[in-house]
């Protein structure tokens, strides 16, 4: 992995929100997702991907923004650091307060 790359994202997901629970047990399976969230607001769930970069973004690409009743995703990158991590924190709580 080149220095630098990121290690981790955050990904935001739109979605029919009758689907969500169906949505969710998919992403469960998904290689690299180690925490997902239900929100409500804008968007309706979070997940956090870890992982070699290239995977992460082949995951996010066709395993999540792919599934059928995911109508848009947002995705923030960051490498991970404990003052980038507060930052992602950060602007994510933004986003959907």
């Amino acid at each position: 992995m080149v220095k630098g790359e990121p290690k981790a994202a955050y990904v935001l997901i739109k979605c029919e929100i009758d689907r969500r629970p169906e949505i969710v047990k998919k992403l469960m399976q998904v290689e690299g997702i180690d925490e997902i969230q239900k929100t409500y607001g804008e968007y309706d769930i979070i997940v956090r991907i870890t992982g070699e970069f290239e995977k992460i973004k082949s995951n996010i690409r066709s395993k999540i923004c792919q599934q059928s009743h995911v109508r848009g995703t947002i995705t923030l990158f960051y490498k991970d650091t404990i003052e980038q991590h507060e930052r992602v924190e950060q602007i994510v709580n933004e986003i959907v307060a």
